[in-house]
């Protein structure tokens, strides 16, 4: 889709006297466009792109929302219920229709561009009222795409959204260069960061998984192609430590009453595997067969010891018998470390300056270029955490009459709380950029490389 959008814009650039001379004319848009069919090259430029019924549903309950991501000038929406088609708005994002009854139906969207070519899509779905479904089933809820800035590339996006009645759900950005990511539904509600790098549109894609059913929403981000000259600075953020997985729970330790009906006894036990103790609380121990019940933590916390003394009671004597052993009520805390470490997080942000100067004059008595970078939340449960900040430094330079992202500075690990350093942009100018870092974010500025000099000496 990039690449077919890139080809239509660089035409159009190329073809502008003929757009002119083609619609300019008394004859009007119709001997336009029959002029300008008249070579290949000039079809290309003025036949409009072909219409695409692009779109996505999702149910909850009796109503399908539906994503509009079609292409097209006019066409339709029908429902499959028998009710009254709907038209198609190009400006729509989404949809909704209510069915007065369950089951499944067909939803098929028809569109079409102005010279009545025409593209349709139907998609299957199953409906059904909340209540029907056990626990509501997996949901998407909320979902949220917020630009942090204004949207161009290097872009950063906060994704917000709830997940409910899952026990996991799949992230999934929609640009190839980062991974989906596979993650516990956790407390239904989740934020995320999201950087794209390139100008274009991207499908950003939320999976909700539980019951043995899935279901998803999504969004369309849209990107903006940064201007010749522009300069962003690009964060990367690793995060690394140990992570304790703490579980609570009870348990009950059986003690077998012995044939000697005096004495003491002991238990030993052990916590699971790859776990340690760190807390054992003793229940209420009903039998009268046992006092001076005792649950003690051992010093390397590997083990608990449950003892006490027997009384000798006629309940001994039943157990002798055959009766049953006498139950001993804990609560108790394990631990479990495991290393720690996640992927690179990324914050990107334009530079934007105080006053109005250009990157190539030589005025900077306006302002310095300024860019502060909100860091990611540490992770929770996490000991012992070292967090890694590089930080790249990028212009769009023109080479050949074309504009391409170039990395113009680069930090590999960015420690100190103030450094600074000397970049070089495409033209040749140099200057200097400060790197200031807090536990919270990240500052950086671009000023001349002396102060009062001029750029590019």
């Amino acid at each position: 889709m990039a690449d077919a959008s890139a080809e239509k814009k660089s035409l159009a650039s190329r073809s502008k006297g003929l757009f002119k001379l083609a619609f300019g004319g008394a004859a009007g848009l119709a001997t336009g466009v029959i002029g300008v069919y008249a070579t290949a090259i000039v079809d290309k430029v003025a036949k409009p792109p072909k219409p695409l019924a692009n779109f996505g549903c999702t149910c909850d309950g009796l109503t399908v929302t539906c994503n509009n991501l079609a292409s097209g000038e006019s066409g339709w929406w029908d429902f499959g219920d028998g009710t009254t088609l709907e038209a198609f708005d190009p400006t729509q994002k989404q949809v909704t229709h209510t069915y007065d009854q369950p089951g499944k139906y067909t939803v098929k969207l028809v569109v079409r561009n102005f010279l009545n070519e025409e593209n349709d899509r139907a998609v299957g779905v199953d409906v059904a009222p909340a209540s029907a479904k056990p626990g509501g089933g997996p949901q998407v809820a909320n979902l949220t795409v917020e630009p942090i800035g204004n949207g161009t590339a290097p872009a950063t996006f906060r994704i917000r959204g709830e997940v409910k009645n899952a026990q996991q759900y799949l992230f999934d950005t929609g640009d190839g260069g980062q991974s989906p990511e596979l993650l516990p539904a956790g407390n239904g509600t989740f934020e995320r960061l999201v950087v794209y790098e390139k100008a274009d549109q991207y499908p950003l894609m939320v999976f909700a998984f539980g019951g043995g059913k899935a279901v998803k929403d999504y969004r369309t981000v849209q990107v903006k192609a940064p201007s010749a000259g522009a300069l962003s600075v690009v964060a990367k953020v690793t995060d690394s430590g140990t992570r304790a997985e703490l579980q609570t729970k009870p348990t009950t330790v059986p003690v077998q009453v012995p044939q000697k009906l005096a004495g003491t006894f002991e238990r030993v036990i052990l916590p699971d595997a790859g776990f340690t103790f760190t807390d054992v609380k003793l229940g209420t121990v009903t039998s009268k067969a046992v006092r001076g019940v005792k649950a003690e933590l051992a010093s390397d916390r590997k083990s608990v010891k449950v003892s006490g003394e027997w009384t000798g009671s006629v309940e001994s004597v039943t157990r002798a018998a055959g009766g049953s052993d006498v139950m001993v009520p804990l609560t108790i805390t394990q631990q479990r470390s495991t290393p720690f470490s996640t992927s690179p997080q990324m914050v990107a942000s334009p530079l934007a300056f105080g006053g109005s100067f250009s990157l190539t004059s030589d005025d900077w008595a306006s302002g310095n270029l300024v860019a502060t970078l909100k860091l990611p939340a540490p992770p929770t449960g996490v000991t012992a955490l070292q967090r890694k900040v590089s930080l790249d430094l990028h212009e769009m330079a023109v080479f050949a009459g074309r504009t391409q992202d170039r990395v113009v500075g680069s930090l590999p690990d960015v420690t100190k709380p103030t450094e600074e350093y000397a970049v070089a942009l495409s033209n040749g100018e140099r200057r200097v950029m400060r790197v200031e870092r807090t536990a919270n974010e990240v500052k950086v500025t671009i000023r001349p490389q002396t102060a009062g000099s001029r750029a590019g000496r």
